[in-house]
């Protein structure tokens, strides 16, 4: 599948795959085709928290700045149980690990924002996000390294993960998913 946007001069390729992973009691769920509206009909139907997540523009966009505009890009979208969800980008089919992965974007009913992190060198900063909520962001390394955002909204934690020791992408990704909005709007729940 191939998803075109002939004013911002490039396309991306996205691809879906399914993964069970029934032996855990977790079902990896995938929107096809892909579209941010796919993606959240998906979610909606395993989690009743407000799903916030980027507009294809931004994600299109992240994508053509930080790597090859002809890699194909594989969704993995989880959610294990009502109180949460992520949903992963890849750059390989069948392969969600630190390897493969573009960003993801997560979100968990409860949860805290902790100033930690496993690297005694991670940086922290306070910011503000387009809806004026307050997040943190920490760029941390260990086995790569990455800029993560935090926020509360309405009681559920929401992360945005980029593969990147520079913060911008993930803020760009925090800030479409504020701005779109609860994109549970409209979709109905079987």
């Amino acid at each position: 599948m191939s998803k075109n946007f002939p004013w911002l001069g490039y396309s991306l390729s996205l691809l879906v795959l399914t993964v069970g992973t029934e032996f855990v009691h977790e079902k990896w769920a995938i929107a096809l085709p892909f579209s941010i509206r796919s993606i959240a009909s998906q979610i909606t139907q395993k989690t009743n928290i407000p799903v916030l997540l980027p507009s294809e523009d931004s994600i299109q966009k992240y994508v053509q700045q930080n790597y090859d505009e002809t890699v194909p890009v594989y969704v993995y979208i989880h959610s294990g149980s009502d109180r949460n969800y992520d949903v992963s980008f890849s750059k390989q089919p069948g392969n969600v690990g630190n390897v493969a992965l573009i960003f993801s974007i997560r979100a968990e009913r409860g949860g805290t924002i902790e100033q930690k992190s496993p690297d005694p060198k991670a940086q922290f900063k306070k910011i503000r996000l387009a809806d004026a909520s307050n997040a943190f962001v920490t760029v941390q390394c260990g086995a790569g390294c990455w800029s993560i955002v935090r926020w509360k909204t309405n009681g559920v934690l929401y992360e945005v993960w980029t593969k990147s020791r520079q913060p911008n992408g993930a803020v760009a990704l925090a800030n479409s998913a504020v701005q779109a909005g609860d994109r549970r709007k409209g979709i109905s729940k079987n």
